[in-house]
């Protein structure tokens, strides 16, 4: 007896090394890598240390003569490597853009972020899914940029040459100062958050005496139509939390929230019922993946998430 025992233990055991070979791979115990879908992978993030490979120092400094081919091909090299595009030329030029110079482009991917130091030694930290226009003669006699996204912008201050931001509707002036406009032309909208220093808000077609002064811990929000920004007081760490791969809402209505994942992740994020999109988050969270932000908003917000191919649609919970 104890003899046939072991013969079927001995049975046994060849029969589950046979099931366990014959077994497809995700039904092993040692089973591989997770897949992992689009819409979970993390965003690609830019590193922002100052390196030379990695930010565009002097990009925009006119030489007293041509660029030689070794260097535009160095240039060509340190673009590709933090993914910004510079184009010489547009087309069509922007309408409000001067007409005398030629235009650059800089543009970053979504979760994607940049840092430019201009000529005058101002630096720009580009935001996700932004682009900035800028001329080629900037700083020989005016300081003008346009931007269309997110930008946090450390100025050097030059009170004879004003730096200035245009966007789809407003003009912002710098009067020495660290700040962070925000105005993708999608919304119309222009918002201004001054981390330090002043700097003067107007709409773009308006007299002057529509101007704003916005100091330290301001926010000035100009919407479209409007002849004068709104300004409040507000906590500057959160509208500057992207420049730290983060993600802070504060009473941020839905369909802004979705608008803004859509810039972080590349994946399709709708709201399925109109009625959802006023609806208010407040929220900070690491913007590590579109799973992650996507568990935040469905566990705060009485909403459910149904995913179809690469579109995520939320709904009433």
């Amino acid at each position: 007896e104890r003899a046939s025992g072991d013969a079927r233990d001995e049975a046994r055991g060849a029969w589950a090394r046979i099931a366990d070979a014959l077994a497809p791979p995700s039904a092993r115990p040692a089973a591989a890598a997770r897949y992992v879908a689009p819409w979970e992978r993390p965003v690609v993030d830019v590193d922002l240390t100052p390196r030379p490979a990695r930010v565009l120092r002097g990009a925009f400094v006119r030489g007293p003569r041509p660029f030689a081919p070794a260097v535009i091909a160095a240039a060509s090299i340190a673009l590709a490597f933090v993914g910004v595009f510079v184009m010489q030329r547009l087309s069509p030029r922007p309408a409000a853009h001067p007409t005398a110079s030629v235009m650059r482009l800089i543009a970053t991917a979504k979760g994607q972020r940049a840092e430019i130091r201009l000529a005058d030694g101002s630096r720009v930290v580009l935001g996700v899914d932004s682009r900035l226009h800028v001329a080629s003669d900037f700083g020989d006699s005016a300081r003008d940029l346009y931007l269309d996204g997110t930008a946090y912008f450390d100025v050097v201050h030059d009170s004879t040459r004003p730096l200035r931001i245009h966007t789809s509707n407003a003009v912002t002036e710098d009067v020495g100062t660290r700040f962070v406009v925000t105005a993708y032309r999608a919304s119309g909208s222009t918002q201004v958050v001054v981390e330090s220093g002043t700097v003067t808000m107007r709409p773009v077609r308006v007299a002057s005496a529509s101007r704003v002064e916005l100091t330290a811990g301001d926010m000035g929000r100009l919407a479209p139509n409007e002849a004068v920004p709104a300004v409040r007081v507000v906590d500057t760490a959160a509208y500057t939390a992207w420049m730290r791969g983060r993600l802070d809402f504060r009473d941020a209505p839905l369909a802004d929230v979705v608008a803004e994942l859509r810039r972080w992740y590349d994946v399709d994020v709708r709201i399925g019922d109109a009625s959802l999109g006023a609806m208010p988050l407040s929220a900070s969270f690491d913007a590590e993946s579109f799973r992650q932000a996507l568990l935040v908003v469905t566990t705060v917000l009485p909403v459910r998430a149904s995913r179809h191919g690469d579109v995520v649609t939320l709904y009433h919970r």
